[in-house]
């Protein structure tokens, strides 16, 4: 079996067997220490150490790993890039056809896990490996049913991150996603929705037009809390559930303090009335378009 289509198979096998895991238990306080070397261990099945190699190791190379997969197997964007060129000049279908048998969901569905979690660069290069592995299955699939033709298409995918280095900027931006989300009750709200309002949220305090970001962005957290609609997905007190999002938005944490659960009630002394339509744009936007 060719290694990178055989570390593809394996990497989905590791995938549906953390999966659960990471579905079921909240690794999030784990992960704001993923990387101290002191990370005590957790009472639950598998540490996020534990899962991230199992997973990893058929990416990139992962400290400890007793056997590690050779550097010619591993799914990074430079094999991924010489495989594809490879089969574009061989027009293979026959190996081409064996993707069609790999079960990528669960690929898929541990990268928005980590993606929660803060580890956005690897959750990216899984999606590599899922991008690079659907071209194939559309160029194998370009052929009209029942045609007799060996030769392959042209194959065409999209990789998320054209290397497997990320910018200190977007680092950053991965650790305050990550602190974004985890004031949010597990399972509340899809990946895409958590990122989308959060991106719409950042639009908000970076515009130059906005005079008081601080308060829609309240009024938003308010929202969530109390709008029927949204089940409550900030569980927590209000206080830190302001705080962690206004710190993942570059916002003051000091400001707001005197607003409320009630803060849109009538007859509340510190409203918020006002920033009303514009919190629920933001909301609609987000979490109203986006599954």
């Amino acid at each position: 079996m060719n290694p990178l289509l055989e570390s593809l198979r394996n990497l989905s096998e590791a995938a549906s067997e953390v999966l659960p895991l990471l579905e079921s238990y909240d690794y999030r306080k784990e992960a704001k220490r993923f990387k101290e070397e002191d990370l005590p261990l957790s009472m639950m099945p598998k540490t996020l150490k534990e899962i991230f190699r199992s997973v990893m190791r058929y990416c990139i190379p992962v400290m400890g790993d007793e056997d590690p997969v050779r550097s010619s197997a591993l799914l990074n964007a430079d094999n991924i890039r010489l495989f594809t060129d490879n089969l574009n000049i061989t027009t293979d279908r026959q190996l081409a056809h064996q993707f069609q048998f790999i079960e990528l969901e669960p690929i898929r569905a541990v990268a928005e896990e980590f993606t929660e979690l803060g580890l956005k660069q690897q959750a990216r290069m899984l999606e590599n490996a899922c991008n690079f592995a659907c071209g194939i299955r559309k160029a194998n699939n370009a052929a009209p049913f029942g045609s007799s033709g060996k030769d392959l298409a042209p194959v065409n995918y999209l990789l998320t991150i054209a290397s497997d280095e990320i910018s200190e900027e977007e680092a950053d931006d991965n650790l305050r996603f990550a602190q974004f989300c985890s004031v949010f009750a597990k399972n509340s709200f899809g990946i895409s929705q958590k990122q989308a309002l959060f991106t719409g949220l950042k639009g908000i305090v970076a515009d130059p037009a906005e005079k008081r970001p601080h308060l829609v962005v309240m009024t938003v957290i308010v929202l969530l809390r109390k709008r029927k609609l949204y089940r409550n997905p900030l569980p927590g007190s209000l206080n830190s559930c302001r705080d962690a999002i206004f710190q993942s938005l570059g916002l003051d944490t000091k400001k707001c303090h005197s607003y409320g659960d009630d803060s849109l009630d009538r007859n509340t002394k510190t409203p918020l009335h006002k920033y009303k339509e514009k919190a629920d744009a933001v909301l609609k936007s987000a979490l109203g378009n986006t599954r």
